[in-house]
């Protein structure tokens, strides 16, 4: 199958910024190949460092510090612990995953390329349409985490530098960017699935051999699209979904802490809510990813039931139904769901599920708080 040469702007602009991050590895759109990738793998390792000896200096800080973090309870600072962890391993996994398996990378750029170019039907995603919706969630990011900066800052006198290198705001970015990512290539596949099923809504009995095949390469392609996406994000949706429900419970259960503390500053309600705000990103990250996916999922499924309603329109032992008939085997055959590592299907039910997790957990830390006060 060729595939164009050049890609559209709006994919080579987010590639770029992301670039930036080692988010995906530096890819030429031009010459549909790889640039640079011993000088990428030194800047990605150089990122991880840098990270490493942040989250080192801050974990001392932690440990020897007499301030506010050593007043906090036990179950607060366990749940704290693991929060920067699991972010941390997040940002690391990204930054390792865009250093190898280049060949990929490489597949899933230029299938993200050709359903972009070829399947998607009206009016096209713009460079200028996605570079506002990119900067308008750039903007809520920045105001979200500099309320956070400044609550921690006028409350306990934390500096920017300290909350940028030593924090957890640089590992949510990263999560941030990547989710941006991800739902970039799955809107890009649920157009696709939207384009065959504009298809056969318009052919209805017209239906040709030639019709059939084209339509089926195109469903085959979209279904290999979700596995190689499986493949390759699946621990990093696991880790995902992990830290969505993690950070809430950190988040949570240090505010209702802050009430043994109420009296320490009179600023401490900044810091509340600048924590809720960070609460607010990761589940808007969480639920708009699951969302898109669970929408991509419905899509190839209405391609099935629209596969079986073109058979039906077909008298018994007619030609057109011997060729609506091998479009519906093949719907059913290459149909795909998106799963995160292969151990569970990633569906509307994920979210449900973990805010029944959250809620039981905020109940066993919330007595055990009870316990050490």
């Amino acid at each position: 199958m060729e595939l164009p040469r050049k890609a559209d702007n709006s994919i080579r602009f987010l590639s770029f910024y992301l670039n930036l991050f080692v988010i995906v590895p530096w890819y030429s759109f031009t010459h549909n190949s790889f640039y640079k990738p011993w000088l990428c793998k030194t800047y990605g390792c150089c990122l991880i460092l840098i990270k490493m000896v942040g989250a080192g200096f801050s974990f001392y800080e932690d440990l020897n510090s007499d301030g506010f973090m050593a007043k906090l309870l036990l179950t607060q600072r366990v749940i704290h612990n693991f929060t920067q962890v699991m972010m941390f391993a997040i940002m690391v996994s990204t930054i390792i995953k865009s250093l190898k398996d280049f060949d990929k990378w490489k597949l899933l750029f230029k299938s993200c390329q050709y359903i972009h170019d070829k399947l998607q039907t009206g009016k096209k995603l713009s460079l200028e349409n996605l570079q506002s919706d990119f900067f308008i969630k750039q903007i809520l990011f920045g105001v979200f985490t500099m309320y956070s900066f400044y609550g921690w800052y006028i409350c306990f006198g934390f500096q920017l530098w300290h909350s940028v290198f030593m924090s957890d705001r640089t590992p949510l970015y990263y999560e941030f960017l990547l989710v941006y990512f991800l739902k970039f290539v799955v809107g890009i596949i649920r157009n696709g699935y939207r384009s065959l099923n504009a298809t056969l809504v318009g052919v209805k009995i017209n239906i040709t051999e030639d019709l059939v095949r084209k339509v089926s390469q195109n469903y085959r392609l979209l279904g290999k699209t979700i596995e190689l996406f499986n493949t390759m994000f699946g621990n990093q949706l696991i880790m995902m979904i992990f830290h969505s429900g993690l950070h809430t419970i950190n988040s949570l259960n240090f505010c209702i802490i802050c009430m043994k503390f109420q009296n320490l500053s009179p600023f401490l309600h900044h810091v509340i809510i600048g924590s809720l705000c960070l609460v607010v990103l990761v589940w808007y990250n969480f639920v708009t990813i699951v969302v898109l996916m669970d929408s991509t999922v419905e899509e190839a499924r209405k391609f099935q039931d629209l596969c079986f309603q073109t058979e039906a329109n077909f008298k018994i032992n007619s030609e057109g139904l011997k060729i609506a008939a091998k479009l519906s085997k093949d719907s059913k055959q290459f149909f795909k769901e998106f799963s995160a590592g292969g151990f569970f299907v990633i569906d509307k039910s994920v979210i449900i599920s973990l805010l029944g997790n959250v809620a039981s957990y905020m109940v066993v830390t919330t007595q055990f708080n009870m316990n050490d006060m």
